[in-house]
Parts: C-alpha cells; structure tokens; sequence
C-alpha cells in the first residue's frame, strides 16, 4: 500500500491506511510554505477526508484541514462551499465535542481567510431547510460565534435576522434556544430599534423572552463595538443570503 500516491491513500478502504496517510499529509502542510501551489492538489479531498465514519481517522482529518485553512490562502476559495457543506452536516453535528469543536474551528477560519459568503450560506441553509434540529442549532450556533467574532458588518444583518426568526419557528426548543443566543448576540450589534422588526413577527412569549435576555446583558453602544477578529479579506458587500439557490448536491 505504501506505494500508492498520498492521494490515493487518503481515500483508502482501510482506516489504518487513511490514519497514516493523514499523519504524512499533516506533516507535509507543516513543511509547505504558506500559499504554496501544492495545497490545490489536495483541496478536492478536504471535504471528502472529513467525511470519515472512524472518529480517530476524522479527528486527524480536521487538524490537517484547519492547517489546510490556514495556509492554502486563495487556493482554498474553489473548494470553500463544499468544505462548509461537509463540515456542517457530518462534523458538527458530531457528539464528540472535540470533533465538534474542530469543525466549528474550521468554518470560523475559513470565514476569516476569504470564505465568508460561502460558510455563511451553508449555515444560514442548514437553518432554513433542516426539519432535525440537531444541524440547525448546531448552524445557529457557528453562526453567533461568527457574530460575535467578525461582526455587523461584514456579516450581514439582515440575512441574520431572518435567520433568527426561523429559528424561533423551528418546533425544536434546542433551536428555539440557540435562536434566542444568536438574537440577543445580534442586538449587541445593531441595537434595540433594528431589533424591532423582529420582535413585533416573534410570538409574545418568545418576545418578552428576548426582551428579558436583552435588558440582562450589559452591552456597549453599537457603534463602540469592535470584531474580535478581522476578516482578511472583506467581501465588497455584505453576504446576503439567497434561499431559492439550491445546489445541486442538495437536490439529490
């Protein structure tokens, strides 16, 4: 076996086979030079490593992404949405927290590399299409987080609001929970007034609620807030979401 291609043994039927292909791929990203030509050889397999069924294997799958992420730089943007689409519905949802801890680690750096408006659509979908509530409370989770970390703008608004009022519809009290986190994340943001709209839609109880959450937390002015972290590169304008663009991965 060991004179397969690394490519090839990565995607190997034995998982002692794929563990150790990881272990060399690891090791090889270490030694790239950031934005090397070599990381889009492998940035079709990202998605397809994480998508491991034996935990170990995943587990070093996404430490070899997150270096991936952070040193492929624009070689990393071709292959954004499917890494996002995969990280969600197959890593984040995982019960093993480190595993989930490293998918959210990764779509929040691929947000901060450049890969903003695809890991915010795949979230924002897993929120409006996802009837488990598994997927979409752990999206509405990544995405206070993401929040919280890049801010309004360049993250937009708008599209987050919407996103909230579907979560407070969801019939999950585990997204209807997660919902409230992120909306009261949104007013440290955009203030009491922006969040109107959206409390007059919400049901009473869930408004009062939200209400009650707001004024228990102590925030700055809108204005006076600051990213925790900056987006390297910003999009031109904010991402805003459009629903009715079904990718054909997820018609099938």
């Amino acid at each position: 076996m060991s004179s397969l291609l690394l490519s090839d043994r990565l995607v190997s039927k034995d998982w002692h086979v794929r563990l150790d292909a990881l272990e060399e791929l690891i090791r090889l990203f270490h030694d790239l030079p950031k934005s090397s030509p070599e990381f889009t050889r492998y940035g079709p397999l990202m998605a397809r490593i994480v998508d491991d069924q034996y935990p170990p294997v995943k587990e070093r799958a996404l430490e070899s992404l997150l270096l991936f992420i952070d040193k492929a730089s624009s070689a990393l943007l071709p292959f954004s949405s499917d890494i996002s689409y995969t990280l969600i519905t197959k890593c984040s949802v995982s019960s093993r927290d480190t595993t989930k801890a490293r998918a959210n680690d990764a779509l929040l750096l691929l947000i901060q590399e450049g890969a903003l408006d695809s890991v915010l659509t795949e979230l924002c979908k897993s929120v409006l299409t996802q009837r488990l509530s598994r997927p979409a409370a752990c999206a509405l989770e990544v995405l206070r987080a993401a929040v919280k970390q890049y801010g309004i703008p360049p993250i937009n608004a708008d599209t987050m609001l919407k996103i909230v009022e579907a979560g407070f519809e969801h019939n999950s009290q585990e997204v209807r929970t997660e919902a409230m986190f992120l909306a009261t994340e949104m007013h440290r943001w955009i203030g009491s007034e922006s969040m109107r709209p959206l409390i007059m839609k919400i049901r009473s109880s869930q408004a009062s609620e939200l209400e009650a959450a707001i004024a228990a937390t102590q925030v700055a002015q809108p204005d006076q807030l600051d990213p925790e972290v900056r987006v390297r590169k910003q999009l031109r304008t904010p991402c805003v979401l459009n629903p009715g663009n079904t990718t054909a991965r997820e018609a099938q």
